[in-house]
Parts: structure tokens; sequence; C-alpha cells
């Protein structure tokens, strides 16, 4: 889990994926949490990406897992 957010804050603040993964991977990654916060934390989430991730690891979800 560490990696994956690793991967994700390096998006957040640089605009950048991690080196040593694919790029193809880490998308599907970003993709599939964007689609959790929009599901789980609804559309006005506000606190930022990294911390929905958080919030979702807290609730005992998977963040980055395709399905909802």
């Amino acid at each position: 889990m560490g990696t994956i957010r690793s991967s994700i804050l390096l998006k957040v603040q640089a605009s950048k994926w991690m080196p040593g993964i694919g790029k193809t991977r880490q998308c599907h990654w970003f993709r599939a949490l964007l689609r959790k916060i929009k599901a789980y934390l609804t559309d006005t989430w506000d606190k930022g990406i990294l911390a929905g991730f958080d919030e979702l690891v807290k609730r005992g979800l998977v963040p980055v897992s395709r399905s909802i």
C-alpha cells in the first residue's frame, strides 16, 4: 500500500509517475482512486486526493481497487 500511496503522492505533487512501475498500472490506480473518492466520499470531497486515499484506507476499503 505504501508504494501505491507514494505513486499517488508523486502524481499529485509533481505531475509525474513513479519510476520503476509501469505508467499504465499507476494510471489505473489513480483513476480507480478518483472513482472511489466520488463514490464513497461524494463529489463534494474537498480535502484532496491523498487525503481521500487515507480516508478510504481508514474506512477499511482498498482505495485503488477497480470495483466500487
